[in-house]
């Protein structure tokens, strides 16, 4: 089922995970997740789910696992937010739907890609508290401020950006950032 969601080389992972389209036709940024999804967040995703795809469970799959560990388990929407396995912490994991409508990947630097059908990510959206664009604006805020000019953006920024956009948007996006950065 991951590999019917997510797309990536055994030798990328996790650097190069990217939600397939389809099944998705839109993806969106999450911004500081740490990790995983706040309880606000993760409320929002199950009645997303729930609601659009009639799914009660989903999948879990952690990218660092100690040895012996299965690599996905089967979560509940009524357990809330899962924040490890066991007495093992979770870092980038990939929460994915059951049948493969919608995949999350919660990634170490502090954001998460959603994907899934648009009818799907508007019904997630209206439910938080500030919009995708709202989310992805900080993300790559913040990213500048850390990365400032004239050095180069965080190395997955333009490439993410690039991915969700488009180069020409990607470029101009950056470059705003940046124009904002040196005022």
């Amino acid at each position: 089922m991951f590999n019917s969601v997510f797309e990536t080389a055994a030798d990328q992972w996790p650097t190069e995970v990217w939600i397939k389209q389809p099944p998705a036709d839109r993806v969106a940024v999450v911004w500081d997740q740490n990790y995983v999804l706040n309880e606000t967040e993760f409320a929002a995703l199950s009645r997303a789910v729930t609601a659009i795809h009639g799914e009660e469970t989903y999948f879990l799959s952690p990218w660092e696992l100690p040895e012996g560990f299965p690599r996905y388990w089967e979560g509940s929407w009524d357990e809330g937010p899962v924040h490890e396995l066991g007495d093992f912490p979770l870092h980038e994991t990939c929460c994915y739907s059951v049948r493969g409508a919608w995949g999350l990947f919660l990634t170490q630097s502090d954001f998460a890609l959603i994907g899934g059908s648009t009818r799907f990510l508007e019904s997630l959206e209206n439910q938080l508290p500030e919009p995708f664009t709202s989310h992805e604006r900080s993300l790559i805020e913040t990213y500048t401020e850390l990365f400032p000019p004239p050095g180069e953006p965080a190395r997955f920024l333009r490439p993410l950006l690039v991915r969700l956009h488009g180069e020409t948007a990607a470029d101009e996006m950056l470059a705003e950032a940046q124009a904002r950065l040196r005022e």
